[in-house]
């Protein structure tokens, strides 16, 4: 939860593990919960007030003594349907221009869960790149393959088109067609394997189009979908 840009989750986490740092397994399930619920807040745009209350009722109920740490228990961490829902449409919506505070949190959660589990890293100096760019080129091949512009505004901003990138990248690539953004701009002229899943599971792809987007899209978020528990 490092990467969300708000740090309010902190005092509930830290009253918990005051209580429960004996106990592993409890304290995993409840940051996982509560990762769950910082993420709601993040996606659906909660404001300081709503998230002030979700976290000020958290804590009440952490801190009753008839409470045994289950997690499962807390009101204040579940979602009703119609939250679930509110969860799911803004995932599948506009990440990049509509929501500017989560789309890197976002980006970066959906490239540790297509990572290797077991190992740590660190993701400094990162930046969010569009695969399909903001603005093609007048000649390039982009606009042959996304030749319908409603189609291609209606992919450009979404979490399939998006991918992590270390700014040290040379921003003048940005508008490469497609195989040759891949060469230059993702893996290097060596053909380097990258450090992002989200970028080295592009290798296969040959050509960038809408259904090569869209399948995508289902596999990210099925992905999200199942780590927070959304269907």
């Amino acid at each position: 939860m490092d990467a969300v840009d708000w740090k309010d989750w902190m005092p509930p986490a830290l009253v918990y593990f005051k209580k429960f740092k004996s106990q592993p397994k409890l304290v995993s399930e409840f940051l996982k919960r509560l990762e769950r619920v910082s993420y709601y807040l993040l996606i659906t745009i909660g404001g300081f007030n709503a998230r002030l209350e979700k976290f000020r009722s958290l804590i009440e109920a952490i801190q009753r003594d008839d409470f045994d740490g289950d997690s499962s228990k807390l009101e204040a961490m579940h979602l009703s349907d119609k939250e679930m829902k509110d969860f799911r449409e803004a995932l599948n919506g506009d990440i990049y221009s509509k929501l500017p505070k989560a789309r890197a949190a976002l980006v970066l959660s959906l490239e540790k869960l297509m990572n290797d589990q077991s190992a740590i890293f660190e993701y400094r100096n990162v930046q969010i790149e569009h695969i399909l760019p903001q603005r093609p080129a007048k000649n390039s091949d982009w606009l042959t393959l996304f030749a319908d512009q409603e189609i291609r505004d209606d992919w450009t901003h979404r979490i399939a088109n998006l991918a992590p990138l270390y700014s040290r990248k040379n921003p003048a690539a940005s508008n490469y067609d497609f195989n040759k953004k891949k060469e230059v701009y993702f893996f290097g002229k060596d053909n380097t394997t990258s450090p992002f899943a989200l970028i080295n599971n592009l290798r296969g792809v040959e050509v960038w189009t809408p259904e090569v987007l869209e399948k995508r899209q289902k596999m990210l978020l099925d992905k999200l979908y199942k780590h927070w528990e959304l269907n």
